[in-house]
């Protein structure tokens, strides 16, 4: 059993939130508005931006590999409105905050929850910002 890496987790968030047809409808250009750790977007007026800020491979009671990883994510999501804010940002906990144990998109997921969020607006560039922390445990076999 081996350790599950950055890439796997990522292609874990992206998955999920680039197959929802409701969540893509909200965003300025649908799964293009997804990105990892940074959009360079300057014309878009919504999008979600996530960063892995925590990876943890730990072994548990029957094995002396990792094949256990606590990953602590950030999500934050823009918007132009605020009410367009709330809007995403259901979607995403519908989505991401608890879902179904198992496989996705090759990644075995054990659990996912929202920890915290925080809203802010940007006066500069007149975007309101949800910021989240996600905690996920994820299975390697």
């Amino acid at each position: 059993m081996a350790a599950v890496d950055a890439y796997e987790i990522g292609r874990f968030i992206f998955h999920v939130l680039k197959n929802d047809s409701t969540l893509l409808g909200y965003l300025d250009n649908g799964a293009l508005s997804i990105q990892p750790v940074y959009i360079d977007g300057g014309a878009l007026k919504n999008g979600i931006v996530y960063t892995l800020l925590n990876v943890d491979n730990e072994n548990t009671k029957t094995t002396s590999r990792a094949n256990l990883t606590r990953v602590v994510f950030r999500l934050e999501v823009f918007s132009e409105t605020f009410s367009n804010l709330q809007t995403i940002s259901r979607r995403i906990g519908a989505l991401l905050d608890k879902p179904a144990q198992g496989e996705y998109n090759g990644v075995d997921l054990q659990s996912c929850i929202i920890e915290t969020y925080d809203d802010d607006f940007d006066e500069k560039n007149k975007l309101y910002y949800r910021d989240y922390r996600f905690n996920a445990r994820i299975f390697k076999a």
